[in-house]
């Protein structure tokens, strides 16, 4: 390459005579090829001190850009002995692995740069011309003295700072405060608010809307203004108490535990149960979230009023539907009157709404069922009417429905068994009628059924028998016929089944044993006949069964002792025969037992002597016999024997008076003897005492009219002494009105 360069000198030298070169330095290849673009923004090569500067028309300030490769031309030349050999050499390749390299001329003004660029094996020269322009060189001397000036002084500006800020700071005084933030639009005034919501309600002389008002404006102790983001809810809360009567409320409970007040079934009937509400703190100064009864949000936002046995009157107003975050409302167990509102319906938060024990009329409005979130509907013991609307059937959500004790007709809706969640339906006491729909099959969660006392007819759809979560099934006192399906079997959680006083008829199936579960069976006032399956004796959890006054024959098993938890049996009113089991006697927990009006026979004191907690016991009306022996004062929890219509004699023994907790006795017609015992003055309970048709002789013991609570006496139809006349009763303090045909 050495040999090159006086060749290539002598063409720079050339080119620049003939203009080639740009006279103030500028850059030309000495040949054409596309190693060097118009991508190069300056080139500066310091040669002994002395600057060479050049200037291309598309610049680049990243620097050299050969062929994509970026080089600095920026380098200390170095001296090889002779000045115009003086080697440049870049500091970065160049050109894909090519290099930048220069000589310095003899003149003080040109420089030999050549571009090697790397094709192969072989290297293809591009030579440059620099020409050095003098005056650049002082401007560049100039500009040198001007840095090296400025930097001086901005050090001694950065000492003279550094010093000074810490003395000003030690004399800066307190910066004058700046004046405060703009604060938001207030909002209108608490008239204009509540006039957004109620309209000119608030300006109508004597209505709640005013009164509500003006407590607010003029007599809420708590101040509140205009932006109080709680005007219209405060405002609300005032208006839901003036228009429920809040003057007369009251609530159960000590003044002291208001807040955890528990009624326990308290009315406000019960005197000296209730205090007045003022106690607490209804419309007092306290934020309307800590009045008794409410609960809000944390936000505040009220969500709840639950003030049930309060003696809240008046009529619930449709406004209570403006609480927005409104979720529960529990009245329950007071005296509010109207109809429903409709605008329930707009709440859409609503779950639990609980209205029963009111005074309420008219008809369930459809819109409420708009609010489809209800979790709990309880509007029972009301005056409603009219039918179960269809659209209840939205209430996907529903698990408790309680419509019982209103005077609703028509049928119950097939859309009922859209309620897919509902585990409580209460709709009793009404005038509901037809079928019991299929749908209700549906309600795979049902867990309670009380549909008695209604007009409903027709048999028990299958649907019903795979409701195999029901516990309780209270079918009573409607008009449903035909038989007890053996699907009776599905219902195996079932706790109670009661289907008395209908139209059913039949045996009772063996399946009824797939009640394993049950506790209480109530099949009386039907048309049932047949025998008791033997399979009843194996239901050993029983605790009630009830078959009275059907058309049963046959007689009792001495597999009842199997059932050692039964406390009621009764089967008086049909046609059972034969002799009292004497393992009856086993049934420790035995309290009512009832088998009046049948033609059993044989004695009767074997099979009861032993059960010591009987309390009832109903035998009239057969065919016993034998005597009442002194066993009979071991059932000392006695309240009620009735062993009236037998063929019962001998005397009364006296352990027969040491019940104290006797009520009722009844031993009227059978063949009972002897005297009347002054001891009967120890039944001070007594409210019927009745011996007549017997054969009792004596005379009436005057201690009968020492007994308090005697309501009705019968004596007649025996063979006692003495003149038992009016005057008679009036000598021994016996009210004419309590005799039975004696005097």
């Amino acid at each position: 390459m050495n040999s090159d360069r006086p060749d290539a000198e002598a063409r720079l030298r050339q080119k620049i005579a003939s203009d080639q070169v740009h006279p103030h330095g500028s850059i030309v290849p000495a040949r054409s090829g596309n190693v060097l673009q118009n991508n190069l923004d300056r080139l500066d090569a310091r040669i002994e001190g002395k600057l060479a500067k050049s200037h291309i028309a598309q610049q680049d300030s990243t620097g050299n850009r050969f062929n994509g490769a970026v080089a600095t031309v920026e380098g200390q030349a170095g001296t090889s002995g002779k000045r115009g050999h003086t080697i440049i050499q870049s500091e970065d390749n160049v050109s894909e692995g090519g290099r930048m390299s220069g000589v310095i001329s003899d003149d003080d003004d040109l420089a030999v740069a050549v571009a090697l660029s790397q094709h192969g094996d072989e290297e293809e020269p591009i030579h440059f011309a620099i020409e050095f322009d003098p005056d650049v060189k002082k401007m560049e001397d100039n500009t040198q003295r001007r840095r090296i000036y400025g930097c001086f002084l901005a050090c001694l500006l950065i000492i003279a700072v550094s010093i000074a800020i810490p003395l000003a700071l030690n004399d800066v005084e307190k910066p004058i405060p700046t004046s405060p933030p703009t604060p938001p639009p207030s909002l209108p005034p608490i008239e204009e608010q509540l006039k957004s919501i109620v309209g000119d309600k608030i300006y109508e002389e004597g209505t709640v809307h005013q009164k509500a008002f003006m407590w607010l404006n003029e007599t809420d102790l708590m101040g509140i203004d205009n932006n109080d983001p709680n005007v219209a809810q405060r405002f609300l809360m005032a208006f839901f108490a003036f228009s429920m009567g809040v003057e007369g409320w009251q609530y159960c409970g000590l003044p002291e535990n208001a807040s955890n007040a528990n009624c326990n079934g308290v009315t406000f009937h019960d005197e000296g149960e209730l205090i007045d509400i003022n106690a607490s703190s209804w419309l007092s100064a306290d934020h309307e979230c800590d009045w008794f009864g409410v609960n809000c949000t944390g936000g505040g936002e009220v969500t709840m009023i639950e003030l049930p046995q309060n003696n809240l009157t008046g009529s619930l107003p449709s406004e209570i539907s403006l609480f927005p975050y409104f979720q529960n409302i529990r009245l329950g167990s007071n005296e509010i009157t109207g109809t429903i509102p409709r605008s329930l319906g707009l709440m859409k938060n609503l779950v639990d709404v609980e209205l029963n024990n009111n005074i309420l009329t008219g008809v369930i409005p459809v819109d409420l069922f708009n609010a489809t979130q209800l979790f709990r509907l309880n509007l029972g013991d009301n005056f409603l009417s009219g039918s179960i609307p269809t659209e209840i059937g939205r209430q996907s959500l529903l698990k408790g429905l309680f419509l019982f004790g209103n005077a609703l007709t028509g049928a119950i809706p097939n859309e009922i068994g859209q309620l897919t969640q509902l585990n409580d339906l209460r709709i009793h006491h009404n005038k509901l009628e037809g079928p019991l729909p299929d749908d209700i099959g549906q309600l795979t969660q049902l867990v309670e059924l009380h549909i008695y006392d209604n007009h409903l007819e027709g048999s028990l759809p299958s649907g019903f028998f795979s409701l195999e979560k029901l516990l309780f099934l209270a079918a009573e006192e409607n008009r449903f016929t035909g038989t007890i399906s053996p699907q009776i079997k599905n219902l195996s959680n079932l706790y109670e089944f009661s289907i008395k006083h209908n139209r059913f008829s039949g045996t009772i199936p063996s399946e009824i044993s797939g009640l394993s579960h049950a506790k209480i069976i109530s099949l009386q006032n039907n048309s049932f006949n047949g025998t008791l399956p033997s399979v009843l004796y194996d239901m050993v959890g029983l605790e009630r069964f009830y078959c009275t006054n059907n058309l049963m024959q046959g007689t009792i098993s001495s597999k009842i002792e199997n059932l050692a938890f039964l406390e009621r049996f009764f089967v008086g009113g049909n046609h059972f025969s034969g002799t009292i089991p004497s393992e009856m006697s086993r049934l420790q927990n035995m309290k009512r037992l009832s088998l009046s009006n049948n033609d059993f026979s044989g004695p009767i004191m074997n099979a009861i002597e032993s059960l010591t907690n009987l309390e009832r016991l109903e035998i009239g009306s057969n065919n016993f016999n034998g005597t009442i022996t002194t066993m009979i004062g071991k059932l000392n929890n006695l309240t009620r024997f009735e062993v009236q219509n037998n063929e019962l004699h001998g005397p009364l023994p006296e352990e027969l008076y040491s019940l104290g907790k006797m009520k009722e006795l009844d031993i009227s017609a059978n063949r009972l003897s002897g005297t009347i015992s002054s001891l009967v003055e120890n039944l001070v309970f007594l409210e019927k005492f009745l011996i007549q048709d017997n054969m009792f002789t004596g005379t009436i013991p005057t201690e009968i009219s020492k007994l308090p609570n005697i309501k009705e006496l019968g004596l007649h139809s025996n063979n006692f002494t003495g003149n038992f006349s009016v005057g008679f009763c009036e000598l021994y303090g016996i009210p004419s009105s309590v005799i039975v045909d004696i005097c």
